[in-house]
């Protein structure tokens, strides 16, 4: 027998239809035939026949079904209906069944596609697609509407089909194709790789405009029903469409593999990237002062200005947009944070009003805003952004209204930001500070908070101590850790005691100013911006560079501690890295503090001490009483506990807000790493609490081989650590700050990506499903259209999770499906609400059941 579900039910032998009777018994076949060789429980299919809504002979109706195929079945000896509590099992081979067939054909073709071998990948996606007759059981369609698997099914099959249409596409029958992937666009208006597909094939055919016309049906599709804009992939087609580029034309041999998949080509195509920044901008608005009419003055003079705002905010790290008539605007932050960025833009600003009232070409008026940013790349390897956009650059343009002649304001946000108090405040919050002086008085920084933990650290670096004495020798030392984890209080205590205890012993302390590279000061009147090491002075007047040291060891035994070494250039890493292989003057011990994602490659007898998280009663016991739930964000980190211990109590309602401090170094931290790096990074924070190479890899549309690699790169480097669930990142606070870059809508898109792979995966992960719908619905909060659309999606996706869960004896997590359903469902109606609450007691029934049992 051959039992066909692609279509009307039918069941053959010898060639012959086999009659089945009436719509009970046909209907009862069917939902067993989707589950071969499974136990599918009277109750599932009482529910399937009957809904919500079955006869009290319900359970007798379907005995009687049961015993009536039986009788149909008794020919066929290897098929058989078993009854097996707490319902019915169909035992048969499933490639009995044409699914499996065409299940089959497809992963065959699939395996072909990834290959790149189009012309074996479309013969085996056409075989597979001829199998289907028509919608899943379609004479059953009144009583199946309503089940889970045919919607499943007719995903499977449109997928299949854009499979075999790209094929088909890199062998050039864009012709053939057109009239089918046509038809079936206009009946899934709201498919985009489908639409993509349409327009490969209508340009090919030489219909633009038409292939214009189907991105926007769609875009309309997406916009007005889910509040949602088509994927980066579908505007790069549009572009590539009006550009008329012709990477989008049939390759040139049949034969050669395509260099990528053709829709468009994903390794040749660029990949536009957005992301939200904080940052600090400067709006400057230069006039002429000379009283003149001659256009060629009034050029030179704003040249001149534009080469002073270029020059300073070069000299601070800034990145300078193009000018709007007579304003300028510098940004700082994007597409690199520093840490102190506000600061950098006040001092830029002040800079700037120095410099044109000493040169007098221009009166300026300058205003600094702090705030979020979007901004928008056309390729995710370009230096800067394309676009830039948020309330902060209207509150700055606000404020310059307000400015004076030569006069420079800053929002509070900045203020608070660069941490010195300095101006006079305005009339109103609008018109923000008025900034009176060049250099605003220090702030004394805290006290510092009570030295805990680190024993063993600072016993090892007693014992190297001892031996570079001992033995006359140079010796370097690296303190790896993580931002804030106590790198440069750890090496400052133990300089203090060698100072105590040692009175023979020299210490000297520096970062890479000591090394000829100064940091910007933005107060002080030309004072040297970051630059390269060959700009450095290399006298040593401002501190021991390295090429000293061991002159100074040779005079007394020196202890040399040089911070944060990872942001030093190479040539100095090398010179540091080598000195205590340089001929013996003395005994020179070298600690180097650095970040584990720039390792020092340091000679076979150097030593490294890897600082780890402290407890959480050594975080107490330095930054006093903390609220339990700060603790895991914390992750024994001092800095953080500094900074939260500073925050006023959080409402419970919501997660505690990230520390600015914080913020700002988890940031530099990401914006450290390569820019693939941190695009995975983005990805894996969408899921929670880990995340698998393959998922990474759907959400965010690379392959899993490359992903992989990144993967183990981020875990090298201590941003990640894998757990049996995946990789997780080490720190929750570093996942907040990466997820919080994403643009809403984006993190829209890659939850459901996220949902639509782990749909795919086996019934006891579906439960994961949950998280994602939750957050969609949470980020279309302001917007009642998608709300219900996405609700709409959540009940679905996590009733049918959990149906299959069920029917597969993973009873605690149909429990968690169908308990996410009813948490998402509240605007649903009432009886679909019952419903889902009935799923799910009876899914805790069954749990409490398999374990009274164990």
């Amino acid at each position: 027998m051959r039992f066909n579900l692609l279509g009307p039910l039918e069941v053959i032998k010898d060639d012959v239809p086999v009659p089945l009777g009436g719509l009970h018994r046909r209907a009862a076949l069917g939902l067993l035939l989707l589950h071969p060789n499974a136990v599918v429980a009277t109750a599932d299919l009482v529910r399937a026949l009957w809904d919500d809504d079955p006869p009290a002979t319900a359970r007798k109706m379907v005995q009687n079904a049961v015993a009536a195929l039986r009788d149909v079945l008794a020919a066929e000896e290897r098929v058989s209906l078993r009854t097996v509590a707490p319902g019915y099992m169909l035992r048969l081979d499933p490639h009995r069944i044409d699914l499996a067939d065409f299940r089959d054909l497809v992963r065959d073709g699939r395996t072909a596609f990834r290959a790149e071998a189009w012309d074996t990948a479309a013969r085996h996606l056409r075989e597979a697609l001829g199998l289907w007759r028509g919608p899943v059981l379609a004479d059953l369609s009144e009583i199946a509407a309503a089940w889970p698997e045919p919607a499943a099914l007719q995903e499977e099959r449109l997928t299949a089909l854009e499979d075999c249409a790209e094929a088909e596409l890199a062998l050039g029958l864009h012709r053939e194709l057109l009239g089918e992937l046509g038809a079936v666009a206009e009946a899934e208006p709201a498919r985009e790789r489908l639409c993509g597909l349409v327009m490969l094939a209508l340009y090919r055919c030489g219909q633009q405009a038409e292939a214009l016309a189907a991105f926007h049906r769609t875009r309309t599709v997406l916009v007005e029903e889910f509040g949602l804009d088509p994927a980066p992939e579908l505007h790069r087609l549009q572009r590539a469409i009006l550009a008329q580029d012709p990477d989008l034309l049939v390759p040139a041999s049949k034969a050669a593999p395509a260099p990528a998949p053709p829709a468009p080509p994903r390794e040749r195509s660029k990949r536009p990237m957005a992301e939200r920044r904080h940052a600090s901008v400067v709006l400057v608005e230069a006039r002429v002062n000379a009283d003149t009419d001659d256009p060629e003055r009034v050029d030179e003079v704003l040249t001149e200005v534009d080469r002073i705002i270029d020059a300073e905010a070069a000299h601070f790290g800034g990145l300078v947009r193009g000018p709007l008539g007579p304003y300028r605007l510098v940004v700082f932050g994007v597409p690199r944070a520093h840490g102190d960025d506000a600061a950098r833009a006040i001092g830029a600003a002040l800079a700037i009003r120095r410099r044109l009232g000493t040169a007098r070409p221009a009166t300026a008026r300058l205003a600094v805003a702090t705030g979020e940013v979007l901004a928008v790349y056309r390729d995710e390897h370009d230096a800067e952004p394309a676009e830039l956009t948020g309330a902060v650059l209207d509150a700055c343009r606000r404020m310059l209204a307000h400015a004076r002649p030569d006069g420079v304001r800053v929002c509070d946000r900045t203020r608070r930001a660069a941490g010195r108090p300095f101006g006079r405040r305005a009339g109103d919050p609008v018109s923000g500070w008025n900034v009176t002086d060049d250099r605003p008085p220090a702030v004394p920084p805290p006290p510092n908070p009570p030295f805990v933990g680190r024993e063993k650290e600072r016993e090892r670096l007693w014992e190297l101590l001892d031996e570079t004495l001992r033995e006359r020798r140079s010796h370097l030392v690296t303190v790896v850790g993580e931002p804030g984890i106590g790198k440069s209080r750890l090496v400052s205590e133990f300089g203090r005691e060698v100072r105590e205890r040692v009175g023979a012993v020299r210490v000297v302390s520096g970062d890479a100013a000591s090394l000829g590279i100064a940091r910007p000061d933005p107060w002080r009147p030309g004072c040297p911006a970051d630059r390269p090491a060959s700009e450095a002075s290399s006298d040593g007047a401002s501190g021991p560079g390295p090429h000293r040291l061991d002159v100074l060891a040779a005079r007394t035994p020196l202890v040399a501690v040089v911070e944060d070494l990872h942001r030093t250039p190479a040539a100095f890493l090398d010179l540091v890295t080598g000195m205590h292989e340089r001929p013996d003057r003395g005994p020179l011990l070298v600690i180097a503090t650095t970040r584990p994602e720039r390792p020092i490659d340091a000679a076979p007898d150097a030593s490294a001490i890897v600082l780890g998280p402290l407890a959480d009663t050594e975080i107490t016991a330095m930054a006093g009483t903390l609220s339990p739930d700060l603790l895991p964000l914390i992750g024994g980190n001092p800095l953080f506990a500094q900074e939260y211990a500073r925050l006023p109590p959080h409402r419970p309602a919501g997660p505690p807000p990230i520390p600015p401090r914080v913020r700002d170094l988890l940031t530099v931290r990401l914006d450290a790493l390569p820019v693939a790096e941190r695009l995975v990074l983005r990805s894996v924070a969408v899921f929670e609490p880990a995340a698998s190479a393959e998922g990474v890899a759907a959400v965010s549309e690379r392959s899993a081989d490359d992903v992989a690699a990144l993967l183990g790169i981020l875990e090298r480097k201590g941003v990640l650590c894998r757990t049996p669930a995946g990789h997780a990142f080490r720190q929750a606070l570093l996942r907040a700050v990466a997820y919080a870059q994403l643009p809403r809508k984006h993190r829209i898109v890659m939850h459901r990506r996220a949902a639509a792979w782990i749909s795919g995966l086996p019934a006891d992960q579906g439960d994961r499903l949950v998280h994602h719908h939750r957050q969609m619905i949470a980020l279309a909060a302001n917007d009642d259209r998608s709300i219900a659309v996405l609700t709409e999606q959540a009940n679905r996706a996590l009733t049918d999770a959990g149906h299959r869960a069920g029917m597969a004896g993973e009873h605690h997590v149909a429990a968690r499906c169908y308990q996410g359903a009813l948490e998402l469902s509240h605007p649903a109606p009432v009886p679909d609400r019952q419903r889902l609450r009935s799923l799910y007691r009876q899914s805790l029934r069954r749990v409490g059941s398999e374990a009274r049992v164990r």
